[in-house]
């Protein structure tokens, strides 16, 4: 007699096979839905169980490294370009960040732009060839933004990837340019390189981006090419008045000049004899002095000393008896009485006063 048999429950199963004293459990990922025979039942490829023995397929599988799952849905769906996702399970991609690109979908990391390139922003599918612009570089993979060359250096649009220092004769004090300067001492037409020329000896050039060389003034020399200052001459010695000089020579010694006489330097041989009502009692001196007041040198030049000023006598047609004619307080002469002037005409004969011939002060 055989003993009662009992239908294997939802989730279990035999297989198919006869005389078994138990019922299997479906493995993960399949199921059964009801009691009885029958074979468990591989899920949706978008669901799987979450154990063995199970009725229903009640779990979502992640979605792979490189793709999403949007809320709601069951469907796994590939990140799009410019997006990636690292690892399974995403419900969302991430987009690539600035000197990062994807360039497909379905990618799980962004790559590193070449050095020299980037990206215009977030979530770029590919690199710009050239983004940099002159005076700026990109030398590092992803790197953005481009970065200033810095000073004493250049990068004239043609290496985006690196600056270039500046030759020979030039100079760049500022970051970020395109191009280097003549440094001082040196010179071109447009006070730019590449063609900077040093200086000859006589000249120099004391700004940067000089275009041209400035002579040393008198008094001062350059020996040397290329230089940014001029030297004065040593104690000395001297130029001769002449500017852009290489060296400086002996003076000449001149004597100084007699008191009484002046020149610029003080010396011969252009001594000028002090001008009227002026005096220089010393000599090698370069000024004369103006007499002081109520002091004069009586019209004469070339003085060392002024004299007191003579009192200026009273003109011609004034008197001054207290002062013994001398000014101030010189008055006009005064006629006094008259004469009688005798004329004739024909037979009769007439009278008329005239003023005295000599004028008389009043009394």
């Amino acid at each position: 007699m055989q003993p009662d048999c009992a239908p294997c429950g939802a989730g279990f199963t035999t297989n198919g096979a006869s005389g078994q004293a138990a019922c299997t459990a479906c493995p993960l990922g399949t199921f059964k839905a009801a009691d009885g025979d029958g074979a468990c039942v591989s899920c949706d490829p978008a669901y799987t169980t979450s154990e063995e023995g199970s009725s229903t397929c009640d779990i979502l599988v992640p979605c792979a490294a490189g793709q999403y799952r949007v809320p709601g849905e069951a469907t796994c769906v590939s990140c799009p370009a410019g997006s990636v996702s690292e690892a399974a399970g995403a419900d969302s991609c991430t987009l690539c960040a600035v000197g990062t690109f994807a360039p497909t979908a379905g990618l799980t990391a962004c790559q590193a732009c070449d050095p020299g390139s980037t990206t215009q922003g977030e979530g770029a599918s590919s690199c710009s060839t050239q983004p940099c612009d002159a005076g700026t570089f990109n030398a590092d993979t992803g790197a953005n933004p481009c970065s200033a060359c810095p000073a004493g250096t250049y990068q004239d649009g043609s290496t985006p990837t690196a600056c270039q220092p500046c030759g020979i004769n030039q100079v760049q004090p500022d970051p970020g340019q395109s191009s280097c300067i003549c440094a001082p001492g040196s010179y071109s037409p447009t006070g730019a390189g590449p063609n900077c020329a040093e200086c000859m000896v006589g000249f120099y050039a004391d700004q940067p981006g000089s275009t041209e060389c400035n002579a040393c003034p008198a008094e001062t020399f350059q020996a040397l090419p290329g230089q940014a200052y001029c030297d004065l001459c040593p104690p000395g010695s001297s130029t001769s008045g002449q500017d852009g000089q290489a060296n400086c020579v002996a003076a000449e010694v001149f004597p100084p000049c007699d008191p009484g006489t002046v020149s610029n330097t003080g010396n011969s041989p252009d001594c000028q004899p002090c001008v009227a009502d002026t005096y220089q009692a010393e000599s090698g001196q370069t000024a004369c002095f103006a007499c002081p007041t109520g002091q004069t040198t009586a019209g004469l030049t070339g003085q060392t000393e002024c004299v007191e000023d003579a009192p200026d006598a009273c003109p011609p047609g004034t008197f001054n008896l207290a002062s013994g004619g001398v000014e101030p307080g010189c008055q006009s002469f005064q006629l006094r009485g008259s004469c009688l002037a005798k004329s004739s005409s024909g037979s009769s004969t007439s009278w008329t006063a005239q003023p005295h011939s000599i004028a008389q002060p009043p009394s």
